[in-house]
């Protein structure tokens, strides 16, 4: 049957490309195209993330294990958050790929070993790369769904806490809109499940390049006035991209203390 599968995606696929060349297909056509692409179990491409898969692949223990972390190289530099101060003594299994689009968080969940394991609770950010990739907000939002669906599905009484997408770019405005529009979805609750926890990283963000500063609030949003903005950010490192050592530990903080209130064991 997998064959008649493929052919019918097969004809799908290429009905909404005449569309599209046609100039004739709506946002919502577009959105259905994306999607196949962002909702489809894809293997990382590049050996070198493959390799890290595999390698990450080699540490994974049948059982109970307290944390689980899933999503992209923003989690991924979590990898060291067992010696952190906030998760001594707890189980903690790093699953995020640096590189993964959510079509490979979802082929990451098909994996026999990762479902062999028992997690209390779960940490997921995933998405900025399907931005960077071009993906419209709809088709990122419907593809994040099926993979919060997809993670209680194989886990049905873990906690999740879903962290939104943050921002990015000179200035922090790049894909803005966009990074805006899928927020939105998850900060009102269309992922809502009882034990779903959607912490907002843009509010844990300062504009102010210093940290420590007393001239604004450190736990101030991303300015929304662009005169206000620089063009670095204490919490990210040069690329504007990835979250700097300093921000890493404030989200390590903050994590521990969602999973505390959703529960969590502790």
């Amino acid at each position: 049957m997998r064959w008649l599968l493929n052919i019918k995606s097969f004809v799908r696929f290429t009905v909404l490309v005449s569309a599209l060349a046609a100039g004739g297909a709506e946002s919502s056509e577009k959105c259905a195209m994306a999607e196949m692409i962002t909702s489809a179990p894809t293997i990382p491409q590049g050996y070198n993330r493959l390799y890290t898969f595999l390698e990450q692949e080699k540490t994974i223990r049948s059982g109970n294990v307290d944390v689980l972390i899933l999503g992209d190289s923003l989690l991924y530099a979590l990898k060291n958050m067992e010696s952190s101060e906030y998760f001594k003594n707890r189980s903690v299994l790093n699953f995020a790929g640096p590189g993964d689009r959510i079509q490979n968080l979802l082929w990451r969940l098909e994996d026999k070993k990762i479902r062999n394991t028992v997690p209390s609770s779960i940490i997921l950010l995933i998405g900025t790369n399907n931005l960077a990739d071009g993906d419209p907000a709809c088709a990122i939002v419907a593809s994040l769904r099926k993979a919060v669906e997809t993670i209680f599905d194989i886990w049905p009484r873990a906690r999740l806490v879903l962290l939104t997408i943050p921002y990015r770019g000179p200035y922090l405005m790049d894909k803005r809109d966009s990074v805006d529009e899928v927020d939105a979805e998850m900060l009102e609750q269309r992922f809502s499940k009882e034990r779903v926890t959607v912490l907002d990283t843009r509010t844990l963000i300062s504009c102010n390049p210093d940290p420590t500063g007393a001239e604004s609030n450190k736990n101030l949003a991303v300015c929304d006035d662009p005169a206000k903005h620089t063009s670095t950010c204490y919490a990210y490192q040069s690329d504007m991209l990835h979250f700097s050592s300093d921000f890493t530990t404030k989200l390590t903080g903050e994590l521990a203390s969602a999973l505390r209130q959703r529960g969590a064991r502790w």
